[in-house]
């Protein structure tokens, strides 16, 4: 999981932010528009990785992404005993690889609810918080 993570990328830019330099602030910002954009890509583990570990992701969309299916699989993530969905496990790994990026936690639960307009579940805040702390 991890080397899937680092493979993608981390978001240095987020380290670069939290020095007193001049520029910490534009990092800042660069920080949270690369969040933004992994979200969507790199770091949108349920369907660009996990998904493939599966024997029946289910029928594809238009946009060839999987749709959800109730019996496609679940992911035991780490040493934990929790077991995910395709998509919690895609959110737990997502948490992992904003906390390894050097986000804060308040920031990635509240960037995963503004993300969500704040109707994002409790069991995938559960799961990106597992993830961010290892559990």
């Amino acid at each position: 999981m991890n080397n899937e993570i680092i493979s993608n990328g981390l978001i240095l830019q987020r380290y670069l932010s939290n020095n007193s330099s001049p520029a910490a602030g534009g990092y800042y910002i660069w920080s949270l528009l690369s969040a933004k954009g992994k979200s969507q890509g790199g770091f949108d583990f349920a369907e660009g990785y996990l998904v493939s570990l599966i024997n029946n992701p289910g029928r594809n969309d238009i946009k060839g992404r999987a749709n959800y299916n109730d019996d496609a699989g679940f992911f035991r993530l780490g040493n934990s005993n929790n077991i995910y969905n395709l998509y919690d496990a895609g959110n737990y790994m997502w948490g992992r690889a904003m906390g390894m990026s050097g986000f804060s936690y308040w920031e990635v639960k509240n960037g995963s609810q503004l993300n969500e307009w704040y109707f994002d579940s409790k069991a995938d805040q559960n799961a990106i918080k597992n993830g961010y702390n290892g559990n």
